[in-house]
């Protein structure tokens, strides 16, 4: 009952507060003319912009996830290096958005604030980082699922090399998340 409690109560106040985590956005390539875009770029851009939000939510996300309180280094260092991970994508499609003549996104999703404050009332409730780990490995699969999506989306070359890459790391630190939570 009062994990339903809080639960509840961190979601609503994530939602209330718009507590969206934001990111900058790269500053070393100009914008082109956004109308002078071809509907197919236009269309890249706008699934690009959603990866965008989606890292900046799992950059933030891990980040919280690793001040959890842990006897074990490796959770918190592991975590870390996971959200400067994420970080590194999120520019890297920023700066392909803004190559395309688009204006990156630099801030997250309220699902993604949601999950935030759901993972913070879970690991309140539960007093571990298992259940940390156990968030993060919920949020990197929800994170491959939407770059297969993108890749679906037959995106132009360069971007799918960023995707493709970003994939394969993905789903390599999956498999390092799940290797952790059974030693933790």
């Amino acid at each position: 009952m009062i994990r339903q409690i809080l639960t509840s109560t961190a979601l609503a106040t994530a939602v209330l507060i718009g507590g969206c985590a934001t990111a900058s956005s790269p500053d070393n390539a100009p914008m082109a003319d956004a109308k002078s875009m071809s509907a197919e770029t236009k269309s890249e851009v706008n699934h690009l912009n959603t990866l965008v939000s989606i890292l900046i939510d799992a950059e933030a996300l891990y980040k919280e996830a690793a001040m959890v309180p842990d006897e074990d280094a490796r959770v918190p260092e592991s975590l870390k290096a996971l959200a400067a991970s994420r970080a590194n994508y999120r520019e890297q499609l920023q700066e392909r958005v803004i190559a395309l003549g688009g204006e990156p996104d630099t801030s997250g999703e309220a699902i993604g604030t949601a999950h935030r404050a759901f993972m913070e009332a879970r690991t309140v409730v539960d007093d571990d980082t298992e259940t940390a780990v156990e968030e993060t490995i919920r949020g990197e699969k929800y994170i491959i699922k939407q770059v297969k999506k993108q890749l679906d989306e037959n995106p132009s070359a360069q971007t799918r090399t960023i995707l493709n890459s970003l994939l394969g790391q993905l789903n390599a630190d999956l498999a390092s998340l799940k290797k952790l939570d059974a030693e933790v």
